[in-house]
């Protein structure tokens, strides 16, 4: 029996649209997760966006679907290339690995085999790398924070899977997908609750986050993102 469920016909969404924007209730576990959410106020910032306040960490995992094995990979530099990502093509990126028992979590390795199930893959590889980032976008200095600011785009990966951890004081953050060139709109939607989530065949569809900004403008507001890549 898998360790966490979902009642929402993902697989079946992702093989259809190429996309499935999940409600976060729709999942099932028995995980004590409160410290796995708090670990996203330990994040370093973003040293190569001046334009926002983002931090972030970034890990790598292997995944062998036959028997669900999950390894930490050493850690390197993250690179998006093939154009993918107008602000960093090809820039070799270094951000700090996630901490031990974060990357290490039942919760995280649950969850990214739960994910992986819901994959419409008819025939897997052997093994995946999945690459594993932490992000939160924080709005104090400035009056808006953009999650994207690349704008709208592809990540370059097969699947990328996206997840809400926290939320508090913000307004926006509104996920959209669009047609694989980008000039349609497939569908809009806010994660505003713990686990809500999109689930995206990167190929096939682009998507992008609208700024978010403070609902009390006297106290500073954050979105926190889980997001695994599947290579």
């Amino acid at each position: 029996m898998n360790a966490i469920s979902v009642t929402h016909p993902i697989r079946k969404e992702l093989d259809e649209q190429g996309f499935s924007f999940v409600l976060g209730d729709s999942f099932t576990f028995s995980h004590e997760v409160n410290e796995f959410r708090v670990s996203w106020n330990n994040l370093p910032k973003d040293q190569y966006l001046e334009s926002c306040d983002r931090e972030r960490r970034f890990s790598r995992l292997t995944f062998v679907p036959k028997t669900g094995a999950i390894e930490l990979l050493p850690h390197m530099p993250f690179v998006q290339s093939g154009g993918v990502n107008e602000l960093f093509d090809n820039v070799s990126r270094e951000f700090e690995p996630m901490e031990d028992d974060v990357i290490q979590s039942d919760f995280l390795h649950d969850l990214l085999r739960a994910d992986f199930a819901q994959l419409p893959i008819d025939t897997p590889a052997e093994a995946y790398e999945i690459l594993v980032h932490q992000f939160r976008i924080v709005v104090y200095k400035s009056l808006t924070g953009n999650p994207v600011p690349e704008g709208k785009h592809h990540d370059g990966f097969q699947y990328v899977i996206l997840h809400l951890m926290n939320r508090e004081n913000v307004k926006g953050g509104e996920n959209t997908i669009y047609s694989t060139e980008g000039e349609t709109v497939l569908q809009k939607a806010t994660m505003t609750s713990f686990m809500d989530s999109v689930y995206l065949d990167d190929e096939r569809v682009m998507h992008d986050a609208s700024p978010i900004k403070r609902l009390d403008p006297q106290k500073s507001g954050f979105r926190d993102i889980l997001i695994f890549d599947i290579v």
